[in-house]
Formats: C-alpha cells, sequence, structure tokens
C-alpha cells in the first residue's frame, strides 16, 4: 500500500515540476521578445504583476485593441488598482479578439470552432467567444487574472502557451 501511495504522490510531484519547468521554458520564451516588461522577465514570479501579458497582448492584437484602464467605463481607476485592470483588459482582448479560451468549458467550444466551420459567415466563427455572454466573459477574465496574479502556474501556463 506505501508503494501505491509513493507512485501517486511521485505522478503529482513529476506533475508539478512538469509545470514549472514549462511555465520556465515559456518565461525564457517571453525573455526573447522584443518588450520592455518581456526583456526584464526572468522567472514566472515576473509575469504575476500582468504586465507581461499586457506587453504581449499589444504585440499579438494591436495596441488600438487592448484598452487603457478606465476606458471601460470612462473613468478613471486608482492606482492601486490599474495594473490589475489592465491585466483584465489585455485578457478579455485575447478572449474577444483572438479567441483565447478562459475557463474550463472554453477549450472544447474553441476546438469545436475552430474545427467545425470556417465559411467566415454566420455566427460559427469566434463561437467560442460568443458562447459566453458579456456577464460570463467578464466573471471568466477576472477568475484568470486572479490566478495569475496569485502565481497560478498551470492558468499561467495555459494563457501564455496559448499566445505562443
Amino acid at each position: 500500500m506505501s508503494r501505491r501511495d509513493s507512485r501517486g504522490g511521485d505522478s503529482r510531484l513529476e506533475s508539478k515540476e512538469a509545470i514549472e519547468q514549462e511555465a520556465q521554458r515559456l518565461v525564457y520564451w517571453v525573455n526573447t521578445l522584443p518588450g520592455r516588461r518581456c526583456l526584464l522577465a526572468s522567472k514566472p514570479e515576473d509575469l504575476r504583476d500582468g504586465e507581461v501579458f499586457c506587453e504581449l497582448a499589444a504585440m499579438l492584437l494591436g495596441p488600438q485593441f487592448v484598452p487603457q484602464p478606465g476606458d471601460r467605463l470612462g473613468t478613471g481607476v486608482d492606482k492601486e488598482y490599474a495594473d490589475a485592470e489592465r491585466l483584465e483588459l489585455a485578457l478579455e482582448a485575447l478572449a474577444k479578439h483572438a479567441d483565447m479560451p478562459l475557463g474550463n468549458r472554453d477549450p472544447r467550444s474553441a476546438r469545436g470552432a475552430s474545427g467545425g466551420g470556417g465559411d467566415g459567415g454566420g455566427p460559427t466563427p469566434g463561437s467560442s467567444r460568443r458562447g459566453l455572454d458579456r456577464a460570463e466573459l467578464l466573471v471568466a477574465v477576472s477568475a484568470a487574472a486572479a490566478r495569475i496574479a496569485r502565481g497560478d502556474l498551470p492558468a499561467t501556463v495555459r494563457i501564455l502557451s496559448f499566445m505562443r
């Protein structure tokens, strides 16, 4: 019985180590990109403030697609919350304009949308983002941003892997 317990523990440890290694590999990739924050990133903890994600989103989508804090409501945001809102806005832009999957149900929807109809006409293209209503999207974006800020490596790896 102890052998079975140690195997279960070892597999979880290997999984955690694999995620940590993948996170570090993604940080090395980020570090090769030209953005100021990207160049300064050297470890997964450097991603927690969200600035790297914001820079990557602006590189991928163009700066015009990544709103700045206060743009949601047209008012300013306290400096204390500006980084968090900037991260949420970048993730929201990626979800809306690049069909980045968020939450537990999106990966299946995204695969279905990309493998389904590619006619470019009706509601099928981008259905993973349209499958969520506005409130669900904002909740998923906030949850993803909170996981990144907490240093949740699986969430960080999933989002960086998508951006790569």
